[in-house]
Parts: C-alpha cells; sequence; structure tokens
C-alpha cells in the first residue's frame, strides 16, 4: 500500500511541478555593447508566428542596421553610426592585414552564457525568450569582447529602464539617437517588423546608367554559357572523329551509337555550363543586377552542390554505358592512380610555386583518347587524390571540374598543332603541346580563384561588392589576380612547359600503343542458313572460318 502511494506521488508532483511552469513571453531580447563601452538593450515583441530573424530584430529595436550581401548571406557592417560606412568603405574596413580585426561580433545566449555565432544574422531565426548579442570591438569568439549577460526577464523588466547609459548623441543622426534612446522597457507597436536598412552600393545616378547597361551584361555572360556549350559538344565530335570507325554492321547499332552520343553530350554540356555558371557567379550577379540591398538570388554554394551531383551522374553514366568500353575503364583507372600517387608526392614535396605534376598526364590523355576521356581523368584524379592527401574541402568541387575542363579542352590543340605543321610524334607537336600545358597554368590559376574571391574582405579595389557594375566587378577580380596570383600561377606555367617538353614524347608514345590496342572491333563472317528439310536436294553445310577473325578499325 505504502510503495503504491510513493509510486503516485512520484508521477503526481512532476506533472504539478510542470503545470506551474509558465511559457514564455512571445518577446526576445537584443544587447548591443558599443565600441566605448556603452550598451543598448531591446526587448522585441515577436510576429505572430514566433519567430524572426536577427536582422529583424536589429531593425525592429530601431538600431538602423547596414548590412553588405553576398553569397554567404548578409554582413552587419554598421549598427546605429558604429562600424565601417559601406558602401563607401568596406564592410571589412578594419580587418585590412594585421593580426587585428575589429567588427561587429555576434552572438547568442544559450544556457546562460554567450556563445559566438557561427551563422550570420540573416540566417539564425530567433523564438520566444531567446537573447542576441552584439560586440564592436576586436578578436573573435572567446577572444573577442563579449556583450553584459543579461536574461529576457532582465531586459524586458517592466520597471526598469536603460542598465547601461545609451551612446551618445553626438555620435548619431538625430532620429538614430531617438531610435537608441528609447527605454528598455518600451516595445515597438504591433506590426510587421521592418526590415533592415541597407545603404545603396551606387549612387542613383549610376545606378539607372548600371541599369541601361544590364542587357549587354546579360548577353554577354549569355553568350559565353552558349559557347560553352557547344565547345563541350564541339569536342565530343572532335574526339569521336579522330578515331576511325568501323563498318556499319546494322542501323540499330548505329541509332545506339548516337543515342549514346547525345546522351554523352547532355551531360557533359550541362556539367560544363553549370560549373562556368557557379565559379561566375560574382560577375553573372553583376551583370542580373539585383535591386540594392536585397540578396542575390544566385546561390553560389548551391550551384557547386549542384555541379558535383552532375559530375557524378555523368562519371556513372559514362561507366555503365557503351561510350567507354571496359578496357579504356581500366587504363583510366591506372592513369588516374599514377596521377594520384604524383600528387601525393607533390603534396610530400611541395614544389615552387602553383607547380604540379598531374597536368601533362591529364592533357596527354585527353589530347589522345578524346575530351571525354580526358575530362574523366582530370575530375577522377582530384578527386582520388584528395581522399588521400586529406584535401577534401570546399574547393574540391572547383578543383575538379578545372581539372576536368583541362583534359575536355585537350583536343583543341589539334588545330594548333596541324597550323604548326606538327606530324604525329614530331618536335612540333611536343611543342605545341607545351604551350597549350603553359596556357592551362595561367587559367587554371584564375579558375580556382573564383570560387573564394567572392566572400574574401580587404581593400575596395580589389574584391567584389554586391551592386557594382559589370566592368568594375571585372576590374577588381583583375587588379586581385595581378597583386596576388599572377607570380604563384607563373611556375606553374614554367613547370607544365618543362614536364611536358621533357616527358611528352616518351608519354604520348605509350598511349598511342595503348590507343592502337583498343582500336579494333571484331565482325565474324556470315554464316549461312541451312535449307528447309523438306527440300530433296542434300543440305549445305555451313562454310567454316577461313581464319581467325579479322582485326578492323574503330574503338572496341
Amino acid at each position: 500500500m505504502l510503495s503504491t502511494v510513493f509510486l503516485l506521488l512520484v508521477v503526481v508532483l512532476p506533472t504539478g511541478h510542470v503545470s506551474a511552469q509558465t511559457d514564455p513571453p512571445n518577446q526576445a531580447g537584443l544587447v548591443v555593447r558599443f565600441g566605448d563601452g556603452t550598451v543598448e538593450t531591446a526587448c522585441v515583441d515577436l510576429a505572430a508566428d514566433g519567430e524572426m530573424t536577427g536582422e529583424e530584430l536589429l531593425a525592429a529595436a530601431g538600431l538602423q542596421p547596414v548590412i553588405e550581401y553576398t553569397a554567404l548571406g548578409g554582413t552587419v557592417c554598421e549598427i546605429g553610426a558604429q562600424g565601417c560606412g559601406y558602401p563607401d568603405e568596406a564592410c571589412w574596413c578594419q580587418c585590412k592585414g594585421g593580426a587585428s580585426c575589429v567588427y561587429w561580433q555576434y552572438y547568442h545566449r544559450i544556457d546562460g552564457a554567450w556563445v559566438y555565432a557561427t551563422i550570420g544574422a540573416s540566417l539564425r531565426t530567433l523564438h520566444a525568450g531567446d537573447v542576441d548579442g552584439w560586440s564592436w570591438g576586436e578578436g573573435e569568439g572567446a577572444d573577442g569582447v563579449e556583450p553584459p549577460l543579461m536574461s529576457l526577464d532582465e531586459i524586458c523588466a517592466a520597471d526598469n529602464g536603460p542598465l547601461f547609459s545609451p551612446v551618445p548623441d553626438d555620435m548619431l543622426a538625430a532620429d538614430t539617437a531617438a531610435a537608441l534612446t528609447m527605454p528598455a522597457n518600451a516595445a515597438p507597436a504591433p506590426q510587421q517588423p521592418a526590415a533592415p536598412s541597407v545603404k545603396p552600393a551606387i549612387d542613383a545616378d549610376e545606378s539607372s546608367a548600371a541599369d541601361d547597361g544590364a542587357p549587354p551584361g546579360i548577353a554577354l555572360f549569355a553568350g559565353v554559357l552558349l559557347v560553352l556549350g557547344a565547345g563541350a559538344a564541339g569536342l565530343r565530335v572532335a574526339s569521336s572523329d579522330a578515331a576511325p570507325r568501323g563498318p556499319r554492321t546494322d542501323r540499330n547499332s548505329s541509332t545506339a551509337r548516337r543515342t549514346s552520343a547525345a546522351i554523352s553530350l547532355l551531360i557533359y554540356g550541362l556539367s560544363t555550363v553549370i560549373g562556368v555558371a557557379a565559379l561566375l557567379y560574382p560577375f553573372l550577379a553583376a551583370a542580373l543586377r539585383p535591386a540594392a540591398g536585397q540578396p542575390p538570388s544566385l546561390n553560389g554554394p548551391g550551384l557547386m552542390l549542384v555541379l558535383l551531383g552532375v559530375c557524378f551522374a555523368g562519371l556513372l553514366l559514362e561507366v555503365q554505358g557503351q561510350a567507354v568500353s571496359a578496357k579504356l575503364i581500366a587504363l583510366l583507372g591506372v592513369l588516374v592512380a599514377i596521377n594520384s600517387v604524383l600528387r601525393f608526392v607533390e603534396v610530400g614535396i611541395p614544389g615552387p610555386g602553383g607547380f604540379s605534376p598531374v597536368f601533362v598526364l591529364i592533357i596527354l590523355t585527353g589530347y589522345v583518347f578524346g575530351g571525354q576521356f580526358g575530362f574523366l581523368m582530370g575530375a577522377l584524379t582530384l578527386l582520388v587524390s584528395a581522399v588521400f592527401t586529406g584535401g577534401v574541402g570546399p574547393w574540391l568541387p572547383a578543383q575538379m571540374f578545372a581539372a576536368g575542363w583541362v583534359g575536355l579542352s585537350a583536343p583543341l590543340a589539334r588545330p594548333l598543332i596541324r597550323w604548326a605543321g606538327g606530324r604525329p610524334g614530331s618536335r612540333r607537336e611536343v611543342a605545341a603541346l607545351a604551350l597549350f600545358a603553359g596556357v592551362w597554368g595561367l587559367l587554371f590559376g584564375v579558375i580556382m580563384n573564383l570560387w573564394f574571391w567572392p566572400f574574401l574582405a580587404g581593400p575596395a579595389d580589389q574584391y567584389w561588392q554586391a551592386g557594382i557594375s559589370l566592368r568594375e566587378t571585372a576590374g577588381r577580380y583583375l587588379a586581385y589576380y595581378l597583386a596576388t596570383s599572377l607570380l604563384w600561377d607563373g611556375l606553374r606555367v614554367v613547370g607544365n612547359v618543362a614536364l611536358m617538353l621533357v616527358f611528352g614524347g616518351a608519354s604520348l608514345r605509350a598511349l598511342r600503343r595503348f590507343d592502337q590496342r583498343f582500336s579494333y572491333e571484331y565482325h565474324p563472317e556470315p554464316v549461312l542458313a541451312p535449307l528447309p528439310s523438306d527440300d530433296p536436294s542434300p543440305r549445305r553445310q555451313p562454310r567454316p572460318s577461313s581464319g581467325p577473325l579479322q582485326p578492323t578499325s574503330g574503338k572496341g
């Protein structure tokens, strides 16, 4: 009996305790510490759905944040009059070199302590009871200057005014100072949270002039994408025409061959177009010219994810289809393994600058076996070597497709060699391939910089910024490349040319021997059908084959 009563008490007491608790108010708190040590707090009513983003909380508190939108979301440049005067100066104006970096640090109050935010305010969703903190100062995370730790009850206390002095009026404009001197317990009128104010990146006159130039920018990049897609198609035709075909056996096999070629062309063309769109994101954003203060509609990291998926889909379809034979797949595996070992050695014993020994074999395989084979060679080399060298990261998709494009474009060296009067195995052929490898030594660096350039901060004349014109975007990237990457990529050019001149001839002869072994098809001689059984004449026996099956030209 006593045990039964005890169990009932154990069950009932926690239930009563929970029922005694009250749900938190539909409010969120904000604590902002300015550079001179003054602190402002605000208690903000949430919308009917009980949610609000971090930047909406700043705007609803009347702090008038100035935000720069990039591919990773919004960056808070200024709160009140404290911060960097974007767009007149870079949003990270006090982070130019050196160990110190002063900026608006973002915190969340979790379990009674400040936790440095790992996502931006535009991606942060607050619910009832949450508290955000901002602090203008030097450092990051635990090394930064945290705002005063306050709970939502302290911020929203009905009988308290501001717990700290507001920012002096001489630091702010008149309307901003009035907004910041509001009592801490003053809640805004129940209405939809205001959108954060964002200063336009260009003046009104420049904006109208830029809008007039938007259609040429869109046409320019649409033309670039179209040319690249057509280039992939041309490479597919060139690689197919490079090897003579065997005689047509029947119409069905010819139709299957054309269907396979069309599917393969679609895969590589789509991969190329999506890859170019992802890497040329900052230039496309400038050409499309999003509205001032709005995040660009083109998401670079998302496109890179789609790009990687298309790459793997293309590899699977190629391996399982008829476009590449089992022998070539085996050869591809061996060549990828050899190139991966070369890159492993390169990581262990780094060469000068951007020097890398992997490009020579990628170019030669694409030149001998065709653009499709070269694309797979380049993409798989970077993927496999990244797994073994610990190089897997957000840069890997760009590396895979840049290396894939190196091999995909290799058949374009054939017209150059014919123009130079070179023949297979001649010195002119090797010299032309060395020139081609040198050009790609620069282009690879230009392409690779694009994956991270939009996310960097530094001098305004070298870094990407939303809202500027297409011409200024290209000019800034050119200035950045010349200042930071030209010498590094120049050493890659020297390395590619030297390796191609030294090892290109012998490697070409070895690859062509493999190509000749794989260039045949078996065509059995036709066998005569036996006569019907009711025919009184003696049956004619099938004529035996006169010898082994004769090879003919064409890829097998």
